[in-house]
C-alpha cells in the first residue's frame, strides 16, 4: 500500500520553488528575493503560482511580510521588510501554491 502511494505521488506533477541566487536577509533590513516556480516533471514554469513569505517566531504571531503570483516565465522577485526582534527565534516559511499542488522553502 505505501509503495502505490509513493508511485502514484512520483507520477504527479508537483510544484517546485526555487530560490534563486544566494541573499542574505536579516532581522530588521529590507530583503529582496528571486524565486522560481517550475514543474517537477517538465521543468516548466508554473504560471499562476501564488506565493507567500511569512515570518514565525517564538515570541510573536506569525504575520505574513510579502506575496505574489509568478510571471508567465515561473519568475517572482518579492521585495520586503524583515520586523527587528529583540527577543525570541523567528524563522522565513516561503510557500507557493497552485491549484493541486503546494510547495515550500524553509529558511
Amino acid at each position: 500500500m505505501i509503495l502505490e502511494y509513493l508511485t502514484n505521488e512520483a507520477e504527479q506533477e508537483q510544484l517546485v520553488l526555487m530560490l534563486e541566487g544566494s541573499q542574505d536577509v536579516g532581522l530588521g533590513q529590507r530583503a529582496h528575493l528571486d524565486l522560481k516556480a517550475t514543474s517537477s516533471k517538465s521543468g516548466e514554469p508554473l504560471t499562476g503560482t501564488e506565493v507567500t513569505v511569512k515570518m514565525i517566531s517564538t515570541a510573536d504571531e506569525p504575520r505574513v511580510l510579502a506575496t505574489g503570483e509568478v510571471s508567465d516565465d515561473g519568475r517572482l522577485a518579492l521585495e520586503f521588510d524583515i520586523p527587528y526582534q529583540e527577543r525570541g527565534t523567528s524563522a522565513l516559511i516561503i510557500t507557493g501554491a497552485l491549484v493541486g499542488s503546494s510547495g515550500a522553502i524553509l529558511s
